[in-house]
């Protein structure tokens, strides 16, 4: 990965099986999917390093609509999301502050099936600061008023329609 960047990819669908290969990059940060009650999902990968919302999240479809969808790749956007929101206002350390604002599912530390455990966004991680208000220049007067004119319309002939009797 470029320096200033994180990757996060969806550990898989598998039904309980290993994280897919791409997921086990160092560079990469695998996502598993938890339902409403922080269970592994029943479809997700084992092995992911943290866990998100994964079960029935609304999400926009083709043609304007919306779906509840399922699986690790509705999960993983979380976690993508809370490490832009490090990155934007100044984490390096974006996987290091992931694990440890995790909240611990299943057994003490790190597991086989939540990894760090879910994904935490909000306050405690992610400071909220007013954005700057950005000094704009003030307009100059200038000497002679600025008329903007645009070429006038060509005037619309007019077409008779009207049949004409015709001499018999």
């Amino acid at each position: 990965a470029n320096q200033g960047s994180v990757s996060v990819a969806a550990a898989g669908d598998t039904d309980g099986g290993a994280v897919l290969d791409a997921t086990t990059y160092d560079s990469v940060i695998s996502v598993a999917a938890n339902d409403e009650n922080n269970q592994v999902a029943s479809f997700s990968s084992l092995g992911a390093e943290i866990s998100a919302p994964g079960v029935n999240i609304l999400a926009t479809i083709p043609g304007c609509g919306y779906a509840t969808l399922s699986g690790t790749s509705m999960a993983a956007p979380h976690v993508t999301a809370t490490s832009a929101l490090l990155i934007a206002n100044g984490t390096s350390a974006v996987r290091q502050t992931i694990y440890e604002s995790a909240t611990d599912l299943g057994s003490e530390g790190p597991d086989g099936i939540f990894g760090y455990g879910l994904v935490q966004t909000g306050e405690s991680i992610i400071p909220s600061s007013p954005s700057p208000t950005p000094e704009l220049p003030s307009p100059t007067p200038s000497e002679e008023p600025i008329v903007e004119t645009s070429p006038s319309p060509s005037p619309t002939p007019i077409v008779d329609a009207t049949p004409s009797a015709s001499p018999d």
